[in-house]
C-alpha cells in the first residue's frame, strides 16, 4: 500500500530554498541615496559627497573616488560615516571642479566585512570653482542636489569575491 506524500517536510525545503538566497543578498550593502544624485545636473559645485546605504557600514573597509570629467581624481578629504548614522558615507570635496560628468567610485562593507562596489555619475554645470570646505556642524551638504531615491536611475553594482 502506498503511504501519502507528506506535504509539511517538503513545503518547508520549498520555502528554505526561497528564502535563503534572499537573505544572503540582503547581507551586503546597497546603495539607496546620493548627493549629488545619480545623474542629476547640478549647478553648484558640491561641498561634499554623501552616499547612503541599507546597513550600518565598516568604514575602515569603505571608499569614495571622485573622478572629474577627464577621468582624474578630484581631492576629497577623510572619508568618515555621518555621526548620527552609521549607513552614511561622506567625504567633504577638497579640489576644483570645472564643468562637466564626474563620477562617483564607491566601494562599501557591512558587519560582515565583505565590500560591495559600484559607480553614478552626475553632471556639474557651473564653471570651474573650487569646492568650499566649510560646513555647518560638520556633516550638512549644502550642494542642492537631489537626493536618489529608489525608483530613480540605478547606479552600476559590482558584486566582488
Amino acid at each position: 500500500m502506498l503511504r501519502p506524500c507528506r506535504p509539511r517536510p517538503l513545503a518547508f525545503l520549498l520555502l528554505l530554498a526561497l528564502v535563503l538566497p534572499f537573505r544572503s543578498v540582503a547581507a551586503h550593502p546597497r546603495l539607496v541615496r546620493a548627493v549629488p544624485a545619480a545623474e542629476s545636473h547640478v549647478q553648484a559645485v558640491p561641498r561634499a559627497l554623501s552616499v547612503t546605504f541599507n546597513e550600518s557600514l565598516t568604514a575602515v573597509l569603505s571608499r569614495l573616488t571622485l573622478l572629474d570629467p577627464a577621468g582624474r581624481p578630484v581631492a576629497l578629504d577623510t572619508l568618515r560615516t555621518a555621526p548620527e548614522d552609521a549607513k552614511t558615507l561622506t567625504a567633504r570635496i577638497l579640489g576644483t571642479m570645472p564643468a562637466g560628468r564626474y563620477t562617483v567610485k564607491w566601494q562599501a562593507a557591512g558587519a560582515d566585512g565583505h565590500p560591495m562596489r559600484g559607480e553614478y555619475t552626475f553632471v556639474l554645470d557651473a564653471g570651474p570653482v573650487e569646492s568650499t570646505t566649510g560646513t555647518t556642524g560638520g556633516w550638512t551638504l549644502g550642494s542642492g542636489a537631489p537626493s536618489m531615491l529608489i525608483g530613480t536611475p540605478r547606479p552600476r553594482v559590482a558584486h566582488t569575491r
